[in-house]
């Protein structure tokens, strides 16, 4: 009865597209590897009505692959695709900052900069576990910012594929310190009113993000061994 009621279900349903994302990300499931609703739910304790609606937001996040009569796969990634998410990121998400740039909360940034900062002089294992939540903070708030519905739509589909990226480099300390150095840098330049620099340093940062993303091509790609590095 419970699985039933709509407030349940929705909430089935995000744990489930979580505990998918997280697999995808761990390496548990693997690029080109096939899964059904089915072993999900019945690994899971679960109906197969809330493992149905997580694969169509995971296959609308480009996460997921569903192909008609044959079932459903951990999508792939050439290095070219990684290339195009990027070449598209850069244009979309300084495009999101023009938009944004006079309209940001100061004081929001502020708070956000301070949880930053707090967040560089912690111990390596706090920092890898809190670097990731503020790394998606820190993008989202200028996309919000935007206050542009089509380019949130267009960029946070995008961005779901790169959570994937952020959240295998945020395993490693010396790139998680250069993301958060990056972003105070970025805040910095905004706060003081410098759209050109903060726009820049954006653009640098997403070319760092690029490179590493490329550096694991040949996971992406299905290719690779097992296990994550």
């Amino acid at each position: 009865m419970r699985a039933s009621r709509p407030i349940h279900h929705d909430s089935l349903s995000d744990g489930v597209y979580q505990g998918l994302f997280d697999d995808i990300v761990n390496g548990r499931l693997r690029p080109g590897q096939r899964i059904t609703e089915q072993e999900i739910s019945d690994a899971r304790g679960i109906s197969r009505a809330p493992v149905r609606e997580a694969i169509a937001k995971l296959a609308v996040d480009g996460l997921l692959r569903l192909v008609p009569r044959s079932g459903c796969y951990v999508c792939t990634l050439s290095e070219r695709d990684i290339q195009q998410i990027f070449d598209i990121r850069v244009r979309l998400e300084t495009l999101a900052l023009d938009y944004a740039f006079d309209a940001f909360d100061r004081v929001q940034l502020a708070k956000l900069r301070a949880k930053i900062v707090a967040c560089q002089g912690r111990a390596e294992r706090r920092l890898l576990r809190d670097e990731e939540p503020l790394d998606t903070l820190f993008h989202a708030t200028i996309l919000n910012a935007a206050a542009s519905p089509l380019l949130q739509d267009l960029l946070g589909k995008l961005l779901a594929r790169v959570r994937v990226f952020q959240a295998i480099g945020s395993r490693d300390l010396g790139k998680a310190r250069d993301a958060l150095e990056n972003h105070v840098a970025i805040l910095d330049a905004i706060l003081s009113g410098d759209r050109r620099t903060a726009r820049q340093l954006l653009q640098e940062h997403i070319e760092v993000a690029r490179k590493n993303a490329v550096g694991m091509a040949e996971f992406f790609s299905g290719n690779a061994g097992s296990g994550v590095s």
